[in-house]
């Protein structure tokens, strides 16, 4: 599915009040990542920018309607 989609990223997560959401994106380069966050109960979507500052580690911004986030996360694929 995501490759039909032409997406290198799609994932469904949970954002921080409890919902669902689901994020599609594409690589710009080796550590550049550019996608669209929703969220499966409604609400405005939002643009996701985030450059991998290491292999475990990524920073992230988002943009939606009238606000703007950032934030680093660890991640561990098993």
């Amino acid at each position: 599915m995501r490759v039909g989609l032409g997406l290198d990223r799609l994932q469904v997560d949970s954002d921080r009040w409890g919902g669902t959401t689901l994020e599609g994106g594409r690589a710009l380069g080796e550590r550049l990542h550019l996608g669209a966050r929703q969220g499966l109960e409604g609400g405005d979507p939002r643009a996701v920018f985030g450059p991998r500052l290491a292999p475990q580690v990524r920073f992230e911004s988002d943009v939606g309607a009238g606000d703007v986030g950032a934030g680093a996360a660890f991640e561990l694929e098993y």
